[in-house]
């Protein structure tokens, strides 16, 4: 039971939580720590433009490759919940663009998604809206209730697995 819990969640955080010795594309590695079928590691690197750097260590990325990357991690076991906190904070338009395309796509595909961010308040607002958020009438109000659902979740796997 544990487990079907932990393949149906995916957590992307802020502050990049990466081994650095690793590339982009030995981020498969981590599909291996999933009981489900994962998704290939190479087509979502394309999908937020590392495909590129796919062969070279993270630790050599920038900040905005490797917050890209721990997004993508966050999707490799095709989860069902996902908790976003600031996926989108180091990125430059174009690419924050392509992260909220994705984040609309799993949206349109069912997935739960809790998204914390501090940046760009209108793009995050139409995507709460876009959401189905539009009842809760005080975007900060709705980010502070997100940030400490994420924490409160954490704190619960954290409690749970040890």
């Amino acid at each position: 039971m544990k487990s079907d819990f932990y393949n149906s969640i995916g957590v992307s955080f802020e502050q990049s939580n990466l081994y650095l010795k690793l590339t982009g594309f030995e981020m498969r590695y981590y599909a291996g720590l999933f009981n489900v079928p994962t998704r290939d590691s190479m087509l979502l690197l394309e999908s937020v433009g590392l495909k590129g750097v796919a062969h070279k260590r993270s630790g050599t990325y920038s900040k905005g490759m490797k917050e890209r990357l721990v997004f993508i991690r966050s999707l490799i076991n095709n989860p069902e919940i996902l908790f976003l906190d600031e996926p989108t904070g180091s990125l430059d338009p174009m690419l924050a663009k392509r992260i909220k395309e994705i984040i609309m796509e799993l949206k349109k595909e069912g997935r739960t998604i809790f998204l914390t961010t501090r940046n760009d308040i209108q793009s995050t607002a139409a995507i709460f809206l876009q959401f189905k958020f539009s009842s809760i009438c005080n975007l900060n109000v709705f980010l502070i209730l997100s940030t400490l659902i994420l924490f409160f979740f954490i704190l619960l796997l954290l409690f749970y697995y040890s």
